[in-house]
């Protein structure tokens, strides 16, 4: 199970204290979605990785160190301000989505596309297909900014349910042939995208867990 715990910090942006909450450990060993979400209490801590902070907006993995590298004028851009005086939006959402914002301004591709994938669960929690959509489009493009750099197939196999849960199932099957499954060694990643290709020709756009994948 995992144990949780919060905490008062001082937003290194505004000096604003703020309340944040921390999933301080994880020992369930959970079932996971095709694109590694966790299920069970370890979701919970999952939405805690990444702080708000409510006064100015500053979205961080930890709200007293600068994840912008002294450039604090990225939280100033138009759609980063759009988003955060966005009143409709919910919090957990928001926090995920601006910093996914932030990380791809400084570099952080793998850290923006993770964001912008937990921004989306977020969404997914409360049936808001908008943001739902929004955020894995965003994910999409890190995903495909990468060119796979980083653990190659498995980003493949994220990006293929990224694509298929937002109904777009030719360009799920297009990642797949232009990597070829040929060339994914990991048996457990070639059965997984193999599975997404057969949800892809049903037209399936529902969650799917890894243990539904034959191995």
């Amino acid at each position: 199970m995992s144990f949780f715990g919060g905490s008062h910090v001082k937003c290194m942006m505004c000096g604003t204290e703020v309340e944040v909450k921390h999933g301080l450990s994880s020992v369930d060993v959970m079932d996971t979605d095709l694109d590694l979400r966790p299920r069970g209490v370890a979701r919970l801590s999952e939405k805690n990785s990444a702080q708000f902070c409510p006064n100015c907006g500053y979205a961080s993995f930890d709200l007293e160190k600068d994840v912008t590298f002294g450039r604090r004028e990225l939280l100033e851009k138009e759609e980063y301000q759009e988003i955060f005086h966005n009143e409709l939006l919910k919090e957990d959402i928001k926090k995920f989505f601006l910093l996914g914002i932030l990380m791809d301004d400084v570099g952080e591709i793998q850290r923006s596309a993770s964001s912008y994938l937990r921004a989306s669960w977020c969404a997914e929690d409360i049936g808001d297909e908008e943001w739902m959509i929004k955020s894995r489009k965003r994910a999409i493009l890190e995903f495909e900014k990468s060119d796979f750099t980083w653990k190659k197939s498995q980003v493949l196999a994220i990006l293929v349910d990224c694509y298929r849960r937002i109904g777009e199932f030719d360009n799920a099957i297009k990642a797949i042939n232009k990597f070829g499954l040929e060339n994914v060694s990991d048996i457990v990643v070639r059965r997984v995208l193999e599975f997404q290709m057969k949800l892809c020709q049903e037209k399936d756009k529902a969650v799917h867990t890894a243990s539904q994948v034959q191995v």
